[in-house]
């Protein structure tokens, strides 16, 4: 098991919030690993059970519906909105690459967030600024 930490930096709307992705080896390819477990810095850690690429953004999904759009919607999930993010996963970035080579600007007119899809609000959502990667 491998901690990948991140951390989203110098927003332009919301604040500055981090948390932890566990992954079984920083060897695996970003798009085709689902983590084991994501936790939100302060939130109870959730199991996603896809990896998805929605040209835009990229989404680790606790929901086990592969649609941008699932109905009903449950869960929780973690958004990111980074063209140059998008660009590295699309190369088969491996976890350890995206160490590597953070951090990445985040797209400054869309919101990167932890969704609760249960709740009423993202509980962690911003525009604009990075997200970086460390591993521990």
């Amino acid at each position: 098991m491998a901690t990948i930490n991140f951390q989203i930096s110098s927003p332009t709307e919301g604040s500055t919030w981090s948390g932890a992705i566990e992954v079984a080896n920083t060897t695996d390819i970003v798009s085709s690993t689902v983590p084991t477990s994501i936790t939100p810095s302060g939130l109870s850690a959730f199991t996603p059970t896809q990896s998805l690429n929605f040209g835009p953004y990229f989404t680790w999904r606790e929901q086990n519906d592969a649609n941008q759009f699932p109905n009903p919607q449950t869960g929780m999930s973690l958004d990111v909105w980074s063209d140059d993010l998008m660009v590295d996963i699309g190369n088969d970035l491996t976890w350890g690459n995206l160490v590597s080579n953070s951090p990445y600007n985040l797209n400054a007119n869309k919101w990167t967030l932890v969704y609760d899809y249960d709740g009423i609000y993202a509980p962690y959502a911003s525009k604009g600024g990075t997200i970086s990667f460390t591993s521990v």
